[in-house]
Parts: structure tokens; C-alpha cells; sequence
């Protein structure tokens, strides 16, 4: 059980400081931010506001009472500046920084981890990866988010045309949280698995679909090189459909197996 909430505390924290790194990188182009926070942001409801000067200054932080999602909100105006007016190479350090952040922060933290379980060449090897990162921050948000997604998405169109099986699971939701419950998960492998999930999440970050972070560099892209409106407009309504699609038939699928497993046997 210890495990099992560690791994949902620590998850948590990664979601967080992806956001972060998104405000972080807007305040340093002079951009301001609303507020950011935890947790589904509806404003006519009950919501806890907190100060952390020491993390965004002047920059309100709320806990909401769906605990769904960590957001970002800035203007409308400084949206459309990010889209249209900043340079490509600010813009995509902006919406690559969640990306970076996902990744950098699970290795370090994979890391020390690995470390205390003497597994020397793995933690080498995240050590190294994170070294590699730190620097080389604009570039992996210029140039390595769009290239990843692009690698990522490729990979699963080949596998779901090649080994669809690869999409098949033994369980839904339910059944994975019954699994992870029984495991037993100590302290240590808890905030493992929740870094390998912000892994996870960090790469799938990367697809080119709206409202992804890959989506959204490559948006701002087709904002940059003057792109028809319909083009645009295409572009963002494919992506919606697409991710909602996935969604939806993730949700059905995961239920129906759910279900099967609960009432089937």
C-alpha cells in the first residue's frame, strides 16, 4: 500500500514540474501567468489558492477539487504571441519545456534510485542520459520533441498495422490497480514506477496532435510559415478527433475488459 500511494504522490509532483517548466519558460519572455495549479480549474467552485513565491513569482498556485490534471493559464494575448509573434526557437522551448521536464526530473530521480539498489550500470545510464539533457535543453525542445513524436508516431502506425497484438492487454484499470495492490510495492519501487509512467507520458507528449505539446509546436510551425486558415483549422480539429477518439476507445475498451474480468470467469 505504501508503494501504491507513493507511486501516486510522485506522479503527481512529475505532472506538476511539467507544468512548471512551461511557466517557468514563459516568465523568462516576459510573459505573464495567470495562475497554475492542480486539478480540473473550475473557477465557480471551491478551490484552495496557495503562494509559492520560491517557484513562480507573483503567480498564483490552486488546488481544484477534481484532481484530474495540472494546468498553466496566461492570457489570451501572450497566446496568441507565443503562436505568432515569437520566434519559432522561443516558442517551441516554451511548449517543449513539459516535454523536457518529464524526462529530465524521472531520470534524475531513476538515478539516485537505482543507486540505492546498487544497480550501477542503470543508474549510469539515466545519470548520463540527464547530464546529456541539462545543456542541450533548447535544442531537445526545438528540435528533439517534434523528431521524437514523429519517431513515435511511426513506430505505432508499424505496429498497428504489422503486430496489433502489441495493443492487447489482460485487463483494463481496475484490473492494473488490483495487480499493482497486490504486488506490494515497497517506498523504492513505488517512485520508480511513477517515474517510468512520467516517462511514459513525457514521450507520448511528443505525438503531433492537438493539444499534446508536439501538437502544439507544430501548430505554431504553421502559424510561422503564414499556413492557409483552413489548413490550420483542419489541422487543429484532425488532432481534437484524434485524441479524443483514443480516448474514447481506450475508456470503452478498458471498461468492457473490466467488466469481463469482474463478471466473466
Amino acid at each position: 500500500m505504501l508503494g501504491l500511494v507513493t507511486c501516486i504522490l510522485v506522479t503527481v509532483i512529475f505532472v506538476l514540474l511539467h507544468e512548471y517548466e512551461h511557466a517557468r519558460e514563459m516568465l523568462k519572455r516576459g510573459l505573464r501567468v495567470r495562475e497554475w495549479g492542480f486539478g480540473v480549474p473550475i473557477t465557480s467552485w471551491p478551490r484552495l489558492r496557495l503562494s509559492i513565491p520560491w517557484l513562480l513569482p507573483n503567480t498564483p498556485f490552486y488546488l481544484n477539487i477534481l484532481p484530474f490534471m495540472a494546468y498553466v493559464k496566461n492570457s489570451t494575448r501572450d497566446s496568441l504571441k507565443i503562436q505568432r509573434w515569437l520566434p519559432y526557437s522561443e516558442s517551441s522551448v516554451i511548449y517543449g519545456a513539459g516535454v523536457w521536464g518529464s524526462i529530465f526530473y524521472p531520470l534524475v530521480v531513476l538515478a539516485v534510485c537505482e543507486l540505492t539498489m546498487a544497480d550501477y550500470r542503470i543508474a549510469g545510464a539515466c545519470a548520463v542520459m540527464a547530464l546529456v539533457l541539462l545543456p542541450l535543453k533548447k535544442q531537445f525542445c526545438r528540435y528533439g520533441v517534434p523528431l521524437l513524436g514523429l519517431c513515435l508516431l511511426a513506430l505505432m502506425a508499424h505496429a498497428s498495422v504489422f503486430h496489433p497484438e502489441a495493443f492487447k492487454s489482460n485487463g483494463g484499470y481496475l484490473k492494473l490497480a488490483a495487480d499493482v495492490y497486490h504486488y506490494n510495492l515497497n517506498f523504492t519501487k513505488g517512485v520508480m514506477m511513477a517515474c517510468t509512467l512520467s516517462l511514459c507520458l513525457g514521450l507520448m507528449n511528443t505525438l503531433p496532435f492537438l493539444p499534446l505539446d508536439g501538437g502544439r509546436i507544430i501548430e505554431t510551425s504553421l502559424e510561422k510559415i503564414k499556413a492557409p486558415r483552413l489548413l490550420l483549422a483542419l489541422y487543429r480539429l484532425a488532432g481534437m478527433l484524434i485524441i479524443f477518439g483514443l480516448f474514447v476507445y481506450d475508456l470503452i475498451t478498458s471498461t468492457l475488459q473490466d467488466f469481463h474480468w469482474l463478471f466473466g470467469k
